[in-house]
């Protein structure tokens, strides 16, 4: 013989219980989320370059990333930092960069392919055209550091290149990184 209280207890109990159950699956779905985004905080790679000999590698220094950035504010950021240098702890350490001291990020703009890094005729002034791949080389690589999902692409004052310093070096694609273009690769 049961109780007039257990039907109300059991009703309770299946209540609790699908609480609880929710609960649990809205914290899966949310860790999830948040561990999914590159971009939640933590830190990035800038990439630099070091002298090995008569190689010149890249070398990537961590950076702290600020949390819960849109995309665009993300590559300011970095970018931002990137073309700053070298803090003094790297520099000590035999790391430099072969973008020229001066040249700014314009604008970070969202495009219907992807992202636009609008950067300042500095980046293509003077050095070599070893120099002009090197700098290319620290700024993709740290771009494509972020692992976007879409292409991110170079322009100098507004236009898009194809050729970058004196000696003409040649840009086939100025898709920094991401989509299915052929990347500029270090």
């Amino acid at each position: 013989m049961s109780s007039p209280s257990s039907p109300k207890l059991l009703s309770w109990l299946v209540v609790l219980a699908v609480g609880v159950g929710l609960f649990f699956v809205i914290q899966f779905f949310m860790n999830n989320a948040s561990n999914s985004d590159p971009y939640s905080g933590g830190t990035v790679q800038l990439y630099f370059s070091h002298s090995e000999g008569e190689r010149v590698a890249l070398v990537g220094s961590p950076r702290a990333l600020r949390e819960d950035m849109a995309t665009e504010t993300i590559l300011e950021q970095v970018v931002n930092a990137l073309l700053k240098g070298p803090n003094h702890e790297e520099s000590v350490g035999g790391l430099y960069s072969e973008i020229p001291k001066g040249t700014r990020l314009i604008d970070v703009t969202k495009t219907s392919e992807g992202y636009l890094l609008n950067v300042s005729t500095q980046f293509a002034s003077g050095g070599g055209a070893n120099s002009m791949q090197q700098r290319l080389a620290e700024l993709s690589q740290t771009v494509q550091a972020l692992n976007l999902e879409v292409p991110v692409t170079l322009a100098i004052e507004g236009k898009m290149i194809n050729m970058l310093g004196g000696e003409g070096l040649e840009v086939p694609t100025a898709q920094l990184a991401g989509g299915e273009k052929e990347r500029l690769s270090p």
